[in-house]
């Protein structure tokens, strides 16, 4: 069984797979819990965790955090998607953001794929980064300097706005 939870809102994201792994060890308190992030993972360790059952419990609960941020590791994950899929194991998967080819693979046999976006990421996507050069236009010395800030708010780059200024 696989629960994947992804989006710019990496907060809520881990609120609710935090959430969802206490509610499932409420349900399931024989099952152990295992948590799989870049630093710490294995291909023999996910194929363990799929493929495999505990002695005094049938059932393993495993989150996985970030492991798309490696190459190979998000390969890899991919390559055993299936095994992941059809393990009698429970597998919550906590990511950032998802390409289109991942996230259909993932939908396809996912039991549940929730999206979950930042309102902050909402509010830099607004902004206009030409809205400077009118300021200067209007040599509006205030409303340049506000513009200003909001433009390294929205994480652009220094050279982009001299770019745009000049």
């Amino acid at each position: 069984m696989l629960y994947f939870f992804y989006g710019s809102d990496k907060d809520t994201a881990r609120e609710k797979a935090n959430a969802l792994v206490e509610a499932l060890h409420k349900k399931k308190p024989d099952a152990e819990l295992f948590r799989i992030a870049p630093e710490n993972w294995s291909e023999a360790k996910l194929q363990e965790l799929a493929a495999g059952q505990g002695l005094f419990n049938n059932c393993y609960i495993v989150e996985i955090v970030q492991l798309f941020e490696g190459k190979e590791a998000k390969e890899i994950f991919l390559n055993h998607l299936e095994e992941i899929a059809a393990s009698p194991n429970i597998f919550i998967v906590l990511e950032g953001d998802v390409d289109k080819k991942t996230l259909l693979a993932i939908t396809d046999v996912a039991e549940k794929v929730q999206f979950l976006e930042s309102k902050e990421g909402k509010k830099k996507a607004d902004f206009n980064i030409f809205s400077l050069t009118d300021a200067v236009g209007r040599r509006d010395k205030k409303k340049l300097w506000v513009l200003y800030q909001k433009a390294l708010e929205t994480e652009a780059v220094p050279e982009e706005i001299h770019g745009i200024l000049f």
